[in-house]
């Protein structure tokens, strides 16, 4: 069984780097104030620092055999200038911990620093006399006084360190790595001394002292005394930059507030000779920091809401277009048409350049135009709307169910239709779930109307009757989208699906400038052919289209992606699963859609949340969750209030139920790449801020 550790101060460079290299043979929990990231063998715990109690009931609750205290305020200036805060974390908090830790038993490890020493000694000793210059070197001084006094057991490791993180203000070494790959200049001291130890050195370490049970303070430091100046020079030369950009400067002619010690350096002889551990010189510590660069991402996965997935057989699909194939109007265009009207169970399917220049071609088809308008959801993107003036027409909006956050049939108005001389409705399926196509049908008949379906996020998904979207059975088109994020991605592009053979027709001509080359249709049959038989080079434009086709390239991609699409619905909806069993308890948040999730394709997955009562703007909750490096997303705002539409009158008077939803709604992560974990921990994070 492995032995618990509970970390104090995790999420900066010292913890963070902490969990990476000891999670393989300890269980690791970390307490965070603001920020989380995710790994995979990682809990976490909240508490307030402040209160002794809370930090003894975490500690009971947890059972560490190992405490590690790296929480501290480094700032020199900001806890010179905030003294009593910086003496709570820098102080109080380790005095707290080393007690707690003795009266229960625990290994105490405190994480102090080197800055305690003024003077122009070099290379001191553990035994060497402290004379701390400014508040935060007084302040880490006390705490190992107090360490010390509270438990005589304690590991105290003096060190200056440098290395990769998640957060990299503050950090000298990456900053400077960061300005020099982009041609900046950089200004280093040459009068300030230490002896700085490479990050993954320092926990090797610090590992063996564990297992050696030491105790006292050590110094766990490098072996060279160099400036910061000499040791970006280092840096630079392993990591292959450009030297000439490291200017020297003094800190006695610098501007800084709080005087600073001008000499760190530690001695490491007491470390080499009583534990028998070896430390690498610094080359090969820097050229092992060099090594680690590339790989050095566990904690900066980020959360996207959404993000497409590939593979090797996706790739092979676009390169064998691309090396041997037509890169456009070749045989790709129509293996996706026929991938996608045999999946979904149409006659006709026609691909284009976008989901948007679908639903334009769709209206022109329907016949939208001046006097001829269209009714559709506010909450969708602009897109859907748009098509209604491309036409010449205008959208009119219908208010959304609040559940299914699509299209409400029940207060459709047959003298609303009539008087807005609305011609067609276009149904967004938003998420991926289903609108209650039934009724709208029923509606649309009664009144003559045409029915495209806006299934930008359904593909996929099923009407209540089990047939698939798409398949038209209630509708006249069928408009989806391959953009990136979407079930399957095409990179970009759209494709309409129709039972009509007569749309079917219109629409191909449609998306090729009005030009047809089906003889059959042509009406200049003189130019047309040579002796009944059809002239090679011939073609006609008889009426006004687009450019809107689709390339063979991206068609490539989505044949190859819809032999995954099976897997793709399956991974969204144990994600989905996942959400609803841990946010249910939530009381401050709604879960929508939750009766859709059979027929639903999982596009989004949408909540609302009480950021009133919460106290809380939506944008600070979602940055917050940045901070914790998950994504969220809004979809949408209402299309009536972009100032296009407002201009033109439009505005959310009558749709109180759009209103309310977009005050509250958010979107969470919902893609294929997303681990059981990863959405565990995003559940932890949401409902540890919503709590």
């Amino acid at each position: 069984m492995k032995k618990k550790i509970l970390i104090f101060g995790g999420t900066g460079l010292l913890g963070i780097n902490f969990l990476n290299y000891f999670n393989k043979d300890f269980e690791i929990t970390v307490n965070y104030n603001s920020k989380k990231f995710f790994h995979p063998n990682l809990k976490y715990i909240k508490v307030n620092l402040n209160k002794h109690d809370d930090i003894l009931a975490s500690i009971n609750k947890i059972k560490p055999d190992i405490i590690v205290n790296a929480c501290a305020k480094t700032n020199i200036d900001w806890c010179s200038a905030n003294p009593k805060i910086s003496y709570a974390i820098n102080v109080s908090l380790a005095e707290k911990l080393a007690e707690i830790s003795n009266n229960m038993g625990i290994y105490f490890i405190q994480i102090s620093s080197d800055h305690l020493f003024s003077g122009k000694v070099k290379f001191k000793t553990e035994k060497h006399k402290k004379n701390p210059l400014n508040e935060y070197a007084k302040q880490k001084s006390k705490a190992e006084d107090l360490v010390i006094k509270k438990n005589n057991n304690a590991l105290i490791i003096r060190t200056n360190f440098f290395g990769y993180s998640q957060d990299k203000k503050n950090n000298f070494i990456i900053e400077s790595i960061n300005r020099l790959e982009n041609k900046k200049l950089v200004i280093a001291f040459k009068d300030y001394y230490f002896t700085p130890i490479y990050i993954t050195s320092l926990l090797k370490i610090l590992k063996k002292l564990i297992t050696k049970k030491a105790n006292g303070i050590i110094n766990v430091v490098g072996n060279e005394r160099v400036s910061k100046y000499d040791l970006l020079l280092k840096v630079s030369k392993i990591f292959n930059l450009d030297s000439t950009q490291i200017k020297p400067t003094l800190i006695s002619k610098s501007r800084l507030v709080t005087k600073r010690h001008t000499d760190l350096s530690l001695s490491n002889k007491f470390l080499k000779k009583k534990y028998k551990i070896k430390v690498s010189g610094l080359n090969n510590q820097i050229k092992q920091f060099y090594k680690e660069k590339a790989k050095n991402n566990v904690f900066n996965e980020f959360f996207n809401y959404g993000r497409h997935f590939t593979d090797k057989k996706d790739e092979n699909s676009v390169l064998e277009v691309v090396k041997k194939g037509a890169l456009t109007q070749g045989p790709k265009i129509l293996d996706s048409e026929k991938i996608i009207a045999n999946y979904v169970g149409s006659k006709y399917a026609v691909a284009v350049s976008s989901c948007t220049a679908g639903l334009h071609l769709a209206a022109k088809v329907c016949g939208l135009g001046e006097g001829r308008n269209l009714l559709t959801t506010p909450i969708s993107f602009v897109a859907t709307s748009n098509a209604a003036f491309y036409c010449n027409a205008k959208p009119f909006f219908s208010d959304i169910d609040p559940v299914s956050v699509c299209l409400d049939p029940k207060i459709l108005k047959n003298s609303y239709i009539k008087r807005n001389k609305i011609k067609c409705i276009a149904p967004v399926h938003f998420a991926g779930a289903p609108a209650n196509m039934k009724e709208l049908y029923k509606f649309s008949k009664k009144n003559n109307l045409k029915i495209i379906e806006d299934a930008a996020h359904a593909l996929g998904g099923k009407y209540k009757n089990g047939k698939k979207i798409g398949s038209c059975c209630y509708s006249d088109m069928t408009v989806f989208s391959f953009h990136p994020v979407k079930i399957i991605a095409g990179g970009e592009g759209g494709i309409i699906t129709t039972n009509s053979k007569q749309y079917y027709q219109k629409l191909l001509a449609l998306r090729t400038h009005g030009i047809t080359q089906n003889q059959s249709n042509f009406q200049n049959t003189k130019e047309a052919f040579d002796k009944k038989e059809k002239n090679l080079w011939y073609y006609e434009m008889n009426s006004l289209g687009y450019h809107y086709r689709q390339t063979d390239i991206h068609s490539s991609l989505i044949v190859s992606q819809m032999k995954k699409i099976h897997l793709f619905l399956k991974r969204r909806t144990e994600i989905a699963a996942i959400y609803d069993l841990k946010l249910k308890n939530n009381e401050n948040i709604e879960i929508l859609q939750k009766d859709l999730r059979k027929e639903s394709s999982k596009h989004l997955y949408i909540v609302k949340i009480n950021f009133k009562k919460l106290k809380k703007s939506r944008n600070k909750f979602m940055r917050d969750l940045i901070l914790h490096n998950i994504q969220t997303q809004v979809h949408y705002i209402p299309i009536p209030i972009h100032p296009f539409y407002t201009q033109k009158g439009y505005n959310l008077k009558q749709l109180p139920n759009t209103k309310k939803y977009y005050d509250m709604c958010l979107s969470l992560p919902i893609h294929y790449n997303l681990t059981n974990k990863q959405v565990n921990y995003i559940c932890e994070s949401i409902n540890d801020l919503t709590s």
